[in-house]
């Protein structure tokens, strides 16, 4: 039996060009595939079927259907699955077909990546950054938690967890745990400097991809825009 390889999104976007794709949120890679194609991966994204099954209920001979699922399983959109299919939100339709015609040119349903700053806390002083400008709050764990099931629904490929200094966050582990069972690709922007050995199993663990940003290779230069000395040994250290 044929399913949806669990670390694929499809998004249907008629109304943007006629795009359908895939994302692969492992690799962080995109494909695009034809309207027989997409409805193909469609049809496997909450059941488990045989190329009989899926020729019949689609509507497309069986001898392209054999073609179609060489294609797919090569890409590695299709894999072989006995058990029970995955739990997921295939039947995403959330275009709105009035409101798209009003607008002169088109666009996404949804994005394909957000960022979500989670707090406006920091440890550093950037003289760069905006977060220094800001009240020193952060955004509470049921609100985060609620916006990254939104977003998961909506079908956002990638989710950059920013700030602010992520890691002051007072709930950060909670939010690192509750990405675990998020299907986009995950990001987090960090400076680096609060990073420990519980907080990179729990990124590695969630599949979250670290990104840690060097002003400059000299640590007088880095840390004077970081507003702190011995900035720069922190983050290497991290």
């Amino acid at each position: 039996m044929l399913s949806l390889n669990s670390n694929i999104i499809l998004r249907s976007e008629p109304q943007y060009y006629g795009t359908y794709a895939a994302f692969d949120y492992i690799k962080a890679q995109t494909t695009l595939l034809s309207p027989e194609e997409f409805k193909i991966l469609s049809y496997l994204a909450d059941k488990n079927a045989n190329i009989e099954e899926i020729a019949l209920e689609n509507k497309i001979s069986l001898k392209k259907c054999v073609k179609l699922i060489k294609k797919l399983e090569q890409n590695g959109f299709i894999t072989e699955n006995n058990g029970k299919p995955r739990n997921t939100d295939s039947k995403r339709n959330i275009v709105d077909r009035e409101l798209f015609s009003k607008f002169p040119v088109p666009f996404l349903s949804a994005p394909s990546t957000v960022d979500l700053f989670i707090t406006s806390r920091c440890n550093l002083n950037c003289i760069h950054c905006f977060a220094s400008t800001e009240q020193q709050k952060e955004m509470p764990l049921e609100e985060v938690i609620d916006i990254l099931d939104q977003l998961e629904k909506a079908g956002v490929l990638e989710v950059r967890i920013n700030g602010g200094e992520p890691f002051t966050h007072s709930d950060v582990s909670r939010i690192l745990q509750a990405l675990e069972t998020k299907r986009f690709r995950k990001v987090l922007l960090t400076n680096g400097t609060l990073l420990n050995e519980a907080f990179i199993k729990q990124m590695k663990k969630a599949m979250v991809t670290p990104t840690i940003s060097l002003d400059d290779s000299e640590a007088s230069v880095h840390d004077e825009f970081r507003g702190q000395n011995g900035a720069f040994q922190k983050t290497l250290s991290g």
